[in-house]
């Protein structure tokens, strides 16, 4: 196997030489995947007599055991190169960790859909019409007809038009409705149903946006347009996890704090090796969003350096929205009391990792992608 091994890491490093996205990359003797472009077809084997195994890791936690005999055949998407600038892929540089052992990107602004331009890829396989993005900037959010940043066609989009054909972005999402049909009533990003059981995801109200469920997550589900283009790339958060970049990993308590970018008010959260600028400094732990105010320059800077702002977003019941200047909500993958889901709810003078909600509300969807060590 030895043979096999670098001759395929030549391979693998020639393709990431060639190509400028999507390749893959050998990590402790493994084949890993991050970025998608690139894609092996098949692998050949000079001994006849090799038995062994290769796991080829898949977005994800989905593994594939492939036995090893003259010829292996497989097809892998997301792969990314060692060398390659993951922000070009629509992940902020800073990293994040959400447990003692993992790490996260945040992705460069809050999902936006738009039902009426182009059609998109899923990871069942199907096409499906409408096309995702992340915000062109972190301060960005659709809001309604008078609040908001998001235009379409010299036209302010709104999240009060939202339909299966609004030709506008919008950002306020029901609760697993990515557009994967799991069972549940409700499935499609542009759902208004304001009855909790109809967004039941597998048909069931226990489950969460992960395992069997997963698709349910935008993030999974559908490949998003500057988010590299490629399904199971991208997931959400669960409630532990925001717990722990907010309150539980090493100096919690002086990377987060509220402030305004561009004159819009959010969370700011920095990556573990924050490092200030010099030029630009931060106060850590301010419950007064005033205490942190940066223009578009000047965030430019923090974000070079993985600052994440999380703007206030509002809220939408149904086709009736509210909160636009004093609450960002932010959905997690994890179901709560059956019934509900959690969110991260962030206020004027406080925010909270702990809240739950009803699922049918409409709200902020920010995807993060797994750091491959």
């Amino acid at each position: 196997m030895k043979k096999f091994f670098l001759t395929l890491a030549i391979l693998v490093m020639a393709l990431c030489a060639s190509a400028q996205k999507n390749q893959y990359f050998w990590y402790q003797g493994n084949l890993m995947l991050g970025n998608p472009i690139a894609q092996i077809d098949s692998v050949t084997f000079g001994n006849e007599d090799d038995t062994d195994s290769i796991i080829v890791y898949l977005p994800r936690t989905i593994i594939k055991t492939v036995e090893v005999h003259d010829t292996v055949y497989i097809t892998i998407h997301d792969t990314i190169c060692p060398n390659e600038d993951i922000s070009e892929n629509g992940a902020l540089p800073g990293e994040f960790s959400i447990s003692a052992t993992k790490k996260v990107h945040f992705s460069s602004g809050n999902l936006q859909y738009n039902a009426a331009l182009g059609t998109h890829q899923c990871a069942d396989g199907t096409t499906q019409q409408g096309t995702w993005r992340f915000a062109e900037n972190q301060w960005d959010f659709v809001g309604d007809e008078t609040y908001g940043t998001v235009y379409a066609n010299d036209v302010k989009c709104s999240n009060g038009q939202i339909s299966a054909t609004y030709n506008g972005w919008i950002d306020l999402f029901c609760w697993g409705t990515s557009g994967w049909n799991s069972g549940a009533v409700e499935y499609q990003p542009y759902s208004t149903s304001e009855s909790n059981s109809d967004f039941f995801v597998c048909g069931n109200s226990e489950n969460d946006l992960v395992g069997e469920c997963a698709y349910a997550d935008w993030g999974v589900y559908n490949a998003i347009s500057n988010g590299g283009n490629t399904t199971e790339r991208w997931r959400l958060l669960t409630s532990e996890e925001w717990d722990y970049i907010l309150n539980t990993r090493i100096n919690a308590d002086m990377l987060s704090g509220l402030g305004i970018v561009s004159g819009i008010n959010g969370l700011i959260l920095l990556p573990d090796t924050w490092s200030e600028t010099g030029t630009i400094s931060f106060i850590p732990n301010s419950y007064d969003a005033t205490a942190n105010i940066y223009s578009q320059q000047e965030w430019k800077m923090m974000e070079d350096l993985g600052a994440v702002f999380l703007p206030f977003t509002g809220v939408r019941d149904g086709l009736y929205m509210h909160d636009f200047e004093s609450d960002g909500y932010y959905w997690t993958s994890t179901q709560s009391y059956s019934y509900y889901a959690w969110r991260l709810w962030i206020q004027t003078y406080s925010y909270y990792t702990y809240d739950f909600n009803n699922r049918y509300s409409g709200f902020a969807v920010r995807l993060v992608q797994d750091v491959v060590e």
